[in-house]
């Protein structure tokens, strides 16, 4: 639709602007502070996954992300691979369940 010209963005919602859409603002360059919110999508495995399981599917997706095409199809559905694996993740999916618990609590969003 964009391309088309059917619609006009006026504001991506991520930190920085978006490779697909270089000339469309954040929402914190058009007046809201501080605004960052993207999706993330994340590999997980049950607890008990044997070492060697988790160190497998670790390394094909590490390999993955390292395919220009992998990454050209990310950039052209607005996303970014960000390579966090492990502990890096665990913080990553942390700091982002604090965060969003926080903006319902301010929003006076209550969970149904």
């Amino acid at each position: 639709m964009i391309k088309a010209e059917r619609v006009r963005p006026l504001a991506v919602s991520t930190a920085k602007r978006t490779v697909e859409l270089p000339k469309v603002p954040t929402i914190a360059e058009s007046g809201i502070p501080a605004f960052d919110l993207a999706g993330w999508v994340v590999l997980t495995a049950p607890a008990r996954t044997p070492q060697p399981v988790i160190d497998k599917l670790r390394a094909a997706m590490l390999e993955l992300y390292g395919q220009a095409a992998y990454q050209e199809k990310l950039e052209s559905i607005g996303m970014v691979a960000q390579k966090l694996t492990g502990n890096e993740l665990e913080a990553f999916v942390k700091r982002e369940q604090v965060r969003m618990v926080d903006v319902a609590k301010r929003a006076n969003i209550q969970p149904e």
